[in-house]
């Protein structure tokens, strides 16, 4: 069972090109400035990172989000900023027997619907800035429903130096 879902928004990136396609837009990169917030979330999520998995999306602002952790990444489709709210729970659901604690480098609005889904709120979804990590704990389990999750912590680039 997933204890521990840290959800990492990637940083600030080059902003899309009117009409751009599926494929520019995964080609976008992070500006100066997504790599430095980038590297201030890794700064104050290594500690906190040991016998975890990353996974990200296969866009490339998202892969250099998560480099910036200097960990292994596992690349998964399910992940892409175009994906479902039910490819990203069945891609989570294959790791709930393997892992722990997971980071996963994704997009809005995907991540902010994941968030609302897995804390059972009445609101469709919750917005998360860019380069935001927010840390998710699996509550005990009272009864047969889905397994909810409260805030353990959110971090944005800004509250960092």
């Amino acid at each position: 069972m997933i204890e521990d879902l840290i959800l990492w928004r990637h940083a600030d990136a080059e902003i899309a090109k009117p009409d751009c396609s599926v494929e520019e837009d995964m080609l976008r990169v992070l500006t100066s400035k997504g790599h430095r917030q980038a590297k201030r979330m890794a700064r104050w999520l290594k500690p906190h990172s040991s016998n975890s998995v990353i996974l990200s999306s296969y866009a490339e602002r998202a892969i250099q989000t998560a480099a910036s952790l200097d960990i292994n990444i596992r690349i998964d489709s399910a992940f892409n900023p175009t994906t479902s709210l039910d490819a990203v729970m069945t891609a989570l659901k294959c790791l709930e027997h393997t892992h722990q604690k997971v980071i996963l480098v994704g997009h809005q609005p995907w991540l902010g619907e994941l968030v609302a889904y897995l804390m059972q709120s009445n609101n469709p979804s919750t917005y998360i800035k860019k380069g935001a990590i927010w840390w998710l704990r699996r509550l005990p389990q009272v009864s047969s429903k889905q397994t909810a999750y409260a805030v353990f912590s959110v971090q944005t680039p800004s509250l960092l130096k």
